[in-house]
C-alpha cells in the first residue's frame, strides 16, 4: 500500500500507466479512417485519459515529470507491440483500448469517483461494451486473441 501513501511512487507507477494510454489512444487516432476502428472513435474522446494522467502526474511529480517517467522495459516491450499492431492490423488496437479503458472504468471507488466528476462512468461504460459488441464477429474474435496476448 506504500504506493497509495508515498506520492512520488504513486507518481511514478501511474507514469507506467500514462504510456500505455497515451500511446493507445494515439495510435487509435492515427487508426480513425479504419472501417473497423471507426466505430469507436466517437467515443474514444470521452474515455481517453492521457490528458487527465499529466494532470495527475504534475501534481504528484511536480512539473519536470516528464523527465522522470521513463517507459520501464516491459512497457517499452508493449508500446513496440502496439505499434506493431497499429501497422499491421490497427483494429486490433480496439482489443488493447478495452482492456485498459474498460478496466479503469470498472475500478475501485476511488476511480469511479474521480471518473464521475466528468460524466457518469455506468453508462459510459455500458455504451463502450455495446460498441465493441456491435463489431463483426471475425474481428471480434481476433481481438479476443490479441487481448489474450495481453495477459502473457
Amino acid at each position: 500500500m506504500v504506493a497509495f501513501t508515498d506520492r512520488r511512487v504513486y507518481g511514478l507507477a501511474l507514469g507506467s500507466f500514462y504510456h500505455v494510454y497515451m500511446a493507445i489512444e494515439q495510435l487509435l487516432d492515427q487508426s480513425k479512417s479504419t472501417a473497423a476502428v471507426a466505430p469507436i472513435i466517437g467515443i474514444l474522446s470521452r474515455i481517453q485519459r492521457h490528458d487527465k494522467f499529466e494532470e495527475d502526474l504534475e501534481y504528484f511529480l511536480g512539473p519536470d515529470w516528464k523527465a522522470r517517467v521513463v517507459p520501464s522495459k516491459p512497457v517499452q516491450c508493449y508500446l513496440m507491440r502496439l505499434q506493431d499492431v497499429a501497422k499491421q492490423q490497427p483494429y486490433l488496437l480496439i482489443a488493447h483500448s478495452f482492456a485498459m479503458h474498460a478496466a479503469l472504468m470498472a475500478g475501485g471507488q476511488l476511480t469511479k469517483r474521480m471518473l464521475t466528476k466528468h460524466e457518469p462512468v455506468q453508462p459510459l461504460r455500458a455504451e463502450y461494451k455495446r460498441i465493441i459488441n456491435s463489431l463483426p464477429e471475425v474481428l471480434t474474435d481476433q481481438q479476443v486473441e490479441e487481448a489474450c496476448l495481453l495477459l502473457d
